[in-house]
């Protein structure tokens, strides 16, 4: 089975981004604490809010160093002036810095509210209360006006979380550690709710880790893996091409005796050719001239072992074995008083008989009929019903046809029919296609191809989800306008880092 790696890795990733988005937001919404009802307060978009804001500037006011702020209004058993204290101290030094404000959500009613609805409000947890900003807003609100990043925390005080009772909290800075707010005012609303003292102890005890987002881990890990891949598929890049290196070195090693015997034999013929004392630019000189620089170039390219180390450079010697093959028949017709010969095809049976004068019907041993382009000695041969003798070559300990030696023949034969057709049409398609990539070893049956075939074929700020109370669009609507900054700082939001709470 085929696997194309660049139509399935996408997918692969788009699902692992699922996956992980999906666990995100699941340990982001997950563990809601506390036995707390579902209702949840209604808040006045057209209610006058001058007497919220004069608020929240005293309670920024009271908040412009980090530490602990309880509104004297919030009577709670909880809070007692030493408990206030030591988790005030505790607040100043938690990392972030941390900011909490305990205020009465009385001070976020709508002043329009009849004193009816006010008092219904308070006899009954299941009376919505009319607020003026969503309670899971005001530590954004009270952020604004200091104007120093941190960690704000705010803890709503009321009857119940359907008169706006709950715990936020939030981190907004531009640079610095991210710290697990969050994880912290969750689990401080799901171990301690309702108890005001321990939910502040438990969240000062987690706001000042450090979270460590998963990414740069993740990151390091895809990386690592995609290290291991591209180590992988260079190792196996780099091993085929050693061995293509290889196998290519075999194949030109055991040409080379072939081809140095070939040599040898024409400069034989080419020192047996008696010298031309004609005009230096006469034809046949100019034959002359060219065999012994074609000679030439063969046996320096066989000498040198650097230069034929490959199946091509082989091929470039045998083609000028041939070419030089054919000049000699131009000398010679030249010298009887004959025209120069076209170029035709060299003999089928032994490229060295030079080229051919004639066609024959030969049928091979395993194989049907064919015409086939015959020197005057193979020509006679045959018209006498007698079977030429054929070239070989070594192959794997023995020999065989020079057209049915493997890679040995591709060389030799594509040197000899570089501009010819092969009589044998398998032999003439098969020296035309790309050579067969060289295997690791392993056989090419289909008995030991592989199961799964991997190719690359190309076709042409963390946050989790918030329980409480959202606003239009899933989210928060905090205001942006520009307030006077309470704690030195800048009045323009940094980024969000963290956040967490609800209701109780």
């Amino acid at each position: 089975m085929k696997i194309n790696l660049a139509k399935v890795l996408p997918w692969l990733a788009v699902i692992v981004g699922v996956i992980i988005w999906i666990s995100a937001q699941a340990s982001g919404s997950s563990g809601s604490g506390g036995s707390y009802d579902d209702s949840s307060p209604s808040i006045s978009t057209s209610a006058d809010r001058t007497a919220a804001d004069n608020y929240l500037d005293q309670v920024a006011a009271h908040l412009a160093r980090p530490g602990l702020w309880v509104d004297p209004s919030v009577r709670h058993g909880d809070l007692d002036a030493a408990t206030i204290a030591a988790l005030d101290a505790r607040a100043k030094k938690t990392d972030g810095p941390v900011r909490i404000a305990v205020i009465p959500a009385s001070k976020l009613a709508d002043p329009a509210a009849s004193d009816e609805d006010a008092y219904s409000s308070y006899v009954s947890s299941y009376v919505a209360a009319r607020l003026v900003y969503d309670p899971a807003d005001v530590d954004g609100l009270i952020y604004d006006r200091v104007g120093a990043d941190g960690t704000y925390a705010v803890l709503v005080d009321a009857s119940s979380q359907a008169q706006g009772r709950g715990f936020w909290a939030d981190q907004w800075a531009e640079d610095g550690p991210t710290y697990d707010v969050g994880g912290a005012a969750d689990h401080a609303l799901d171990c301690c709710a309702p108890a005001y003292d321990a939910i502040l102890s438990a969240f000062l005890d987690g706001a000042g880790h450090v979270h460590h987002s998963p990414w740069p881990i993740i990151g390091l890990v895809v990386g690592a893996i995609l290290v291991v891949i591209g180590l992988v598929i260079g190792l196996r890049w780099w091993l085929r091409r050693r061995r293509r290196i290889t196998a290519d070195k075999e194949v030109a090693e055991a040409l080379r005796p072939t081809l140095t015997e070939e040599v040898i034999e024409l400069e034989q013929k080419v020192g047996s050719l008696p010298p031309y004392a004609g005009d230096p630019h006469a034809p046949v000189a100019t034959a002359t001239t060219r065999v012994l620089d074609l000679v030439e170039e063969a046996r320096q390219r066989l000498d040198k072992p650097s230069r034929m180390d490959t199946p091509e450079e082989a091929e470039e010697v045998t083609e000028r074995l041939g070419e030089a093959r054919y000049q000699l028949t131009v000398i010679a017709a030249l010298e009887a008083g004959l025209p120069a010969p076209g170029r035709t095809p060299p003999c089928f049976f032994d490229p060295r008989h030079g080229p051919s004068i004639d066609r024959r019907p030969f049928t091979p041993e395993t194989g049907r009929e064919m015409s086939v382009p015959v020197c005057a000695d193979c020509r006679e041969r045959l018209d006498h019903q007698q079977t030429p003798e054929i070239r070989t070559l070594p192959y794997a300990g023995g020999v065989r046809f020079y057209w049915d030696a493997g890679r040995y023949s591709r060389p030799y034969l594509n040197g000899y029919w570089r501009h010819e057709i092969f009589p044998d049409r398998r032999v003439e398609r098969d020296r035309r296609t790309p050579a067969a990539p060289v295997s690791f070893g392993r056989s090419a049956s289909p008995a030991h191809e592989p199961i799964f075939q991997f190719v690359w074929e190309p076709s042409s700020g963390d946050g989790g989800s918030r329980g409480g109370w959202g606003s239009s669009g899933g989210g928060r609507s905090w205001s942006s306008s520009s307030r006077r900054s309470f704690g030195g700082g800048s009045s323009h939001r940094s980024s969000h880092r963290s956040g967490g709470g609800h209701g109780f």
